[in-house]
């Protein structure tokens, strides 16, 4: 005998499943997610950068940024390209440091963020050697959960 909390769950659960794929799965890409994470993990590869050129790397750096998807006069949500124009304050400078992304944001609210004008190579003070610079290209995802829908 099918008790009338087994009839619940096999008549609810096709429904929520058919719910979540007609509102589109997960939360959208909004402006305010995009930014938010932009900025903090553009920190922290400034100061990753900062500590392979052997100079100081102040906590206190913060960075904002104000994307919009692209083409211009699209809507600002969702997958696809977003640029990202950067500011980054040091601690005790008064003027930002500022540079330009491409984000290329995907359906898993996921993105590769590229400015091509930085220099590919960069001298690691420590060995010397030419490596990577952490600034011109990264990979990062946000919380499509944390309530920024507008």
């Amino acid at each position: 005998m099918v008790t009338p909390s087994e009839l619940l769950r096999v008549l609810l659960g096709p429904i929520l499943v058919a719910g979540v794929i007609a509102s589109g799965g997960t939360p959208d890409t909004t402006p305010q997610r995009v930014d938010q994470d932009l900025a903090i993990t553009f920190a922290n590869q400034w100061r990753l950068q900062q500590r392979i050129l052997g100079k100081p790397a102040p906590a206190g750096f913060t960075a904002t940024t104000e994307c919009h998807h692209t083409p211009k006069g699209s809507a600002d949500r969702g997958p696809g390209t977003w640029f990202c124009p950067i500011k980054g304050q040091v601690p005790g400078l008064k003027k930002p440091l500022e540079f330009t992304y491409i984000a290329l944001v995907d359906g898993t609210s996921c993105y590769s963020a590229l400015d091509s004008d930085l220099p590919p190579l960069i001298t690691n003070r420590a060995t010397g050697k030419q490596v990577a610079n952490p600034l011109v290209a990264f990979d990062s995802c946000f919380n499509v959960y944390d309530g920024r829908t507008s």
